[in-house]
This record gives C-alpha cells, sequence and structure tokens, in this order.
C-alpha cells in the first residue's frame, strides 16, 4: 500500500467511524439507569471493530476480484436500468417503511430497553453484546 492511497482512505476511515453503531449506542448504553458494565460497552466496541475488519476485508477481496465485470456492466444501458430500478425500488420501499408502518411507541421503547438490558443491565451476558454488536454491524455498515 503506497502512502498516497493510505492518504485518501485514512480520512475515509474516519469518516466511517462516525456513524449511529459507534456513537450514538454506546452513548445510550453509558446512560442506561443503574450501575454500567464497562467491560460490556467495551467489549460491543470490540465487536464492531471486529465486525468492521472483517467485513472490510471480504468487500475488498470480492470487489477486487469482479471489479472489471461489474464496471463493465454497469458503464451499459442494463447497468442503468439497474441503476434506475433500484433506486426506484429504495425510495418506495423507504416511503411504505416510514409512511406505511404506525407503531406503538410504547411497544418500541420496552423492545429498546430490552435490548439494551441485555447489554448492559443487571443481567447483562456476553450473548447480548454479541448479538446486539452483530446486529449493529449488519445494519449499519460503513
Amino acid at each position: 500500500m503506497n502512502p498516497a492511497l493510505l492518504g485518501e482512505i485514512l480520512p475515509l476511515a474516519l469518516l466511517d467511524s462516525v456513524s449511529v453503531s459507534t456513537l450514538l449506542v454506546p452513548v445510550w448504553f453509558l446512560l442506561a439507569p443503574g450501575e454500567l458494565r464497562y467491560r460490556n460497552v467495551f467489549g460491543y466496541l470490540l465487536v464492531l471493530a471486529t465486525g468492521y475488519l472483517v467485513l472490510g476485508v471480504g468487500l475488498a477481496a470480492s470487489f477486487s476480484a469482479l471489479r472489471r465485470q461489474v464496471t463493465d456492466l454497469l458503464d451499459s444501458p442494463v447497468g442503468d436500468l439497474l441503476v434506475t430500478v433500484f433506486g426506484i425500488a429504495l425510495l418506495l420501499f423507504a416511503a411504505w417503511y416510514g409512511l406505511g408502518r404506525r407503531p406503538d411507541a410504547a411497544g418500541e421503547e420496552g423492545q429498546l430497553s430490552r435490548w439494551r438490558d441485555a447489554v448492559v443491565g443487571p443481567n447483562a451476558a456476553a450473548r447480548g453484546v454479541l448479538v446486539i454488536g452483530v446486529v449493529a454491524v449488519l445494519l449499519d455498515p460503513p
């Protein structure tokens, strides 16, 4: 890896580290009532770092192997159509998900509290830390 490429990648890595799963979730854990389990918060951050490392290595390996084929496909008229259809589908899904459902606010707060208690609550276990960390990596990739 040459220094010029490293100079381009490091700011992107810093920008990727500023996300909901790396900033807001640990603060949410710190604000939990009762005694804080620092070991579990650090365990959560370790699961995130490991998950992002595995995800990054996997994406880099797969993209380097498929780069030429994907570039040729996306530069064609079929690629333009695929990108357009995918964009429209994402917009429709966002509209359906955001406008179409009306969840019960009390039920969501209860579920969020249970998730937080699974990580930093009085009966927290390593399994809860691992599950919440893996879900955060999958839902909030860099």
